[in-house]
């Protein structure tokens, strides 16, 4: 995820290895991609560029969690990548399946399918109420 504005675009490498996102821009964010468990040393480039503008050293990647990185910071701030554990490997039972590993994808234009049924169910229950004058 791209959270620091004044940073352009970037490639995410492993440093010494492959790029594993491209063009990644601010405010986005990535679709999840499989890395096997390690620890990773991680170069933000520049998009399509070899220039490297930041880097993280030591990401710890566990098997069987679905984590995120962002990249925070920027307006007077230090730029950083933060760590964030999305889900385990084990599944809640009972949990609302996102589809999106734990992070909601973009929420439909209008009310909430909730809202809108609850206005729904509010108007006929009044209506049914209302008796002819």
């Amino acid at each position: 995820m791209h959270f620091a504005p004044e940073v352009p675009a970037v490639d995410i490498a492993v440093k010494g290895g492959p790029v594993i996102f491209t063009s990644v821009a601010f405010p986005h964010a990535t679709t999840y991609t499989s890395v096997a468990g390690g620890t990773y040393d991680l170069e933000f480039r520049a998009a399509g560029t070899d220039q490297v503008l930041l880097t993280a050293s030591g990401i710890g990647v566990k098997s069987g969690v679905v984590e995120s990185l962002a990249g925070v910071g920027g307006v007077g701030r230090p730029i950083e990548v933060v760590e964030i554990p999305d889900a385990a490997a084990a599944a809640a039972v009972g949990g609302a399946g996102t589809g999106e590993g734990g992070m909601a994808g973009t929420p439909p234009a209008g009310p909430p399918l909730a809202l809108a049924a609850a206005v729904l169910l509010a108007a006929a229950a009044a209506a049914s109420r209302r008796r002819p004058v």
